[in-house]
């Protein structure tokens, strides 16, 4: 019984690890010709060098603030980044507690077109770069709409939800007004518990990527994943790839053993205190090398 429970809290937090950051992050929500709601707009150096846009979209229940290494990783390369913010995450539990699948993919589709335009504008790639839910919704949009509406160059994912092992659907039994109290330490998550109009809508947006057969997905995409993730099934991913075909598609697989981030959860592997600094390094060395930002 305690295994589970810990197992559905594993699921509501579907958090990232803490901020390790030693270099101010140069933001600004009003300078961008466009933000959505809640999303915000992180500049390099100076924004006359940017060679690449991107857009960041975090996990369940996942304070978007906690991206902030991924953050500045992209902006010292050069990388234009807008960090979005789901709607439930915005500071309106309200919001959270209704929230549908449309909902989340409308939101997915304004950051995607508010980034685009940007990109476009200044006629540089555009990327993505999603956790966990965040992933598993640029998924669904984009089986949804194909590659002439959503069009990004290349993909970074980490720990994607479009695998889920299958004892994750046991918070579904629980009833439909159910609040799940967050497990995160304070700070992490933006909610205090996950509704399960989330959960429901999650596994909504899993399960339309599936019946699709992941079509419109093969891009040249990176994804980290522990084969230990509480959450994720790699092996389910594995054949996910080979069988539909997504040979753009490569797991680098990540051992979070030295984070420091406690407690530890094997899905997170978003940062350098939760992925300890030496594996941290090589994320980030594989992500830009992957990327091919200077």
């Amino acid at each position: 019984m305690r295994f589970g429970l810990w197992l559905l809290l594993a699921l509501s937090v579907a958090i990232v690890g803490c901020v390790h950051s030693h270099l101010p992050l140069r933001h600004d929500s009003i300078l961008a010709p466009y933000a959505p709601i809640g999303a915000e707009w992180f500049y390099p150096e100076s924004k006359l060098q940017t060679n690449a846009v991107a857009v960041l979209i975090h996990g369940l229940n996942m304070n978007p603030q906690k991206f902030a290494d991924v953050v500045q990783l992209l902006n010292k390369k050069g990388v234009t980044v807008l960090r979005a913010a789901l709607s439930g995450h915005r500071g309106k539990f309200e919001e959270f507690k209704n929230i549908t699948r449309d909902i989340w993919l409308a939101d997915v589709y304004q950051a995607y077109h508010a980034a685009r335009l940007v990109a476009d504008e200044k006629h540089v790639p555009l990327y993505f770069v999603g956790y966990s839910l965040g992933a598993l919704l640029n998924a669904d949009l984009m089986t949804l709409y194909g590659n002439e509406k959503i069009k990004y160059d290349k993909i970074v994912l980490f720990a994607p939800a479009l695998t889920t092992r299958w004892y994750t659907r046991m918070v579904l039994a629980l009833w439909s007004g159910f609040v799940l109290p967050s497990g995160a330490p304070p700070g992490y998550e933006i909610n205090s518990g996950t509704p399960m109009a989330a959960f429901e809508a999650l596994f909504q947006a899993k399960a339309a990527v599936r019946e699709a057969q992941f079509k419109n997905l093969n891009l040249p995409t990176l994804v980290f994943l522990d084969k230990n993730d509480e959450l994720i099934s790699y092996r389910s991913l594995e054949n996910a790839i080979k069988n539909f075909g997504l040979d753009k598609w490569h797991i680098e697989y990540v051992d979070n053993t030295k984070g420091t981030v406690q407690p530890r959860y094997h899905h997170m592997i978003l940062d350098q205190r939760s992925c300890g600094s030496e594996e941290w390094a090589r994320i980030s060395d594989k992500t830009i090398e992957f990327l091919r930002v200077n």
